[in-house]
C-alpha cells in the first residue's frame, strides 16, 4: 500500500522556528532545544521553501552559538550579554517578517502590519533585493486587506518595479494585478460618493 504523505506548509514551519529563536532570546534554552528538535522533524516533510531552509540555518547557527558559550563557561542565564552583529539584525528581520507572514495567513492583517512595520526598520540588512521586493509585496496585500488603498498602492508598486528589474515576472504580474484590483475598487468609491451628492 503506498501511503502519500502530506506536505507540512513552510508557513507552520516558520511560525515554529520564530517560537524558537524567541525561547533563544529569551534564554530558555531548555526549551529551545525542545524546538529546535521539533523543527527538525518538520523539516523533513515541509514544502519546499528556500527561505524557511535559510532562516532554519541562521537560527540553528545563533543556537549552537550560544549553548556552545554556555557549555564552555558558566550558565549564561544573568550574566549573558546579547550583543547584536548584522548577523542578528538580519535574524530579527526574518522573526518579525515570518511572524506577519504567519499573522497575514491566519487572516489578522492589522496585527500583520504592525508586525511588518518592526521588519521594515530592519530592512537595511536584507542583502537581496528579491527579498525586499517580496516584504515590499507582503506590506501592500496588508494593507490592501484592511483597504488603505494609497499606502498599497505605494508598496505594490514598489515591488512590482522591482520584481520586474530582477526578471521575476510571475511576480510582478501578481502585484500589478492586486494594483489593477485597487484602481477598480477606488473607482467605485468614487462613483459611489458622486451618486449620493
Amino acid at each position: 500500500m503506498n501511503l502519500i504523505h502530506k506536505k507540512i506548509p513552510s508557513s507552520k514551519v516558520g511560525a515554529k522556528i520564530v517560537e524558537w529563536y524567541s525561547c533563544i532570546l529569551s534564554s530558555s534554552y531548555t526549551e529551545a532545544t525542545l524546538l529546535k528538535h521539533e523543527v527538525e522533524q518538520m523539516l523533513k516533510t515541509m514544502e519546499e521553501d528556500d527561505k524557511i531552509l535559510a532562516y532554519f540555518s541562521l537560527v540553528e547557527y545563533r543556537h549552537n552559538n550560544i549553548l556552545d558559550k554556555s557549555s564552555k563557561n558558566e550558565p549564561l542565564d544573568g550574566s549573558f550579554k546579547f550583543v547584536e552583529t548584522k548577523m542578528d539584525h538580519y535574524l530579527k528581520y526574518l522573526y518579525y517578517f515570518i511572524s506577519g507572514q504567519d499573522e497575514f495567513n491566519n487572516q489578522k492583517y492589522r496585527t500583520s502590519i504592525k508586525t511588518f512595520r518592526k521588519a521594515e526598520r530592519l530592512l537595511e540588512y536584507v542583502k537581496d533585493e528579491t527579498e525586499e521586493a517580496d516584504f515590499l509585496g507582503y506590506m501592500g496585500y496588508a494593507y490592501y486587506r484592511i483597504n488603505q488603498y494609497l499606502l498599497s498602492l505605494s508598496y505594490l508598486e514598489q515591488a512590482e518595479t522591482a520584481f520586474r528589474r530582477l526578471k521575476v515576472i510571475n511576480n510582478a504580474v501578481n502585484n500589478k494585478q492586486v494594483i489593477g484590483a485597487i484602481y477598480v475598487e477606488l473607482k467605485q468609491i468614487f462613483f459611489s460618493l458622486k451618486t449620493k451628492t
